[in-house]
C-alpha cells in the first residue's frame, strides 16, 4: 500500500477542509498531531474525530481555562485561553486577533519580517517529480 492509498491523507485534506472555516489552524493541527501520536495506526478514526475539535457554544458557556475563538461584529477573529471570565466580558491569555479585510494598505517602513508561499515547490525542489502541472485542488 502507498502513502495515497493510506488513510493518512484524508487527514491533509480534512485540515485543508477545516481551514475554510476560519480556525486558527496551528491549534487544530496541534490537537491533530495529539491524536495521531494517542492512536498512530488509526488514521481514519483520527479524522473521524477531528470535526468533534470545536463546537459553537453560547457565551454564557465559557469557562476558564478554555480556549476559544471568538468572533466580533467588527469581522475580527479573537482566539486565546480564558483567564478570567466575568459578567460582561473575558479576558484571554495568549491571544491572537486576526482582522479580515477585503484590502490593506501596509506601509513598507513598518515592515520586520516578510514571507512568501511559493507554489511551485515540487518544481524547483524535484523537478523529475513533475508529472502533471493541472492539478487543483
Amino acid at each position: 500500500m502507498t502513502f495515497k492509498e493510506s488513510e493518512h491523507t484524508n487527514i491533509l485534506e480534512k485540515l485543508f477542509e477545516m481551514s475554510k472555516n476560519d480556525l486558527p489552524m496551528e491549534k487544530v493541527i496541534e490537537e491533530t498531531l495529539l491524536l495521531l501520536k494517542r492512536i498512530p495506526i488509526y488514521p481514519g478514526i483520527v479524522v473521524g474525530c477531528m470535526d468533534s475539535m470545536h463546537e459553537k457554544i453560547n457565551a454564557e458557556e465559557i469557562q476558564p481555562g478554555d480556549f476559544v475563538v471568538l468572533y466580533n461584529k467588527n469581522g475580527e477573529r479573537i482566539s486565546g485561553i480564558v483567564e478570567k471570565k466575568e459578567k460582561q466580558k473575558i479576558v484571554l491569555k495568549n491571544a491572537q486577533v486576526r482582522k479580515k479585510s477585503n484590502s490593506e494598505s501596509v506601509c513598507l517602513d513598518n515592515l520586520k519580517r516578510v514571507i512568501r508561499l511559493k507554489k511551485n515547490t515540487l518544481e524547483k525542489t524535484w523537478p523529475s517529480l513533475v508529472f502533471d502541472k493541472k492539478i487543483k485542488i
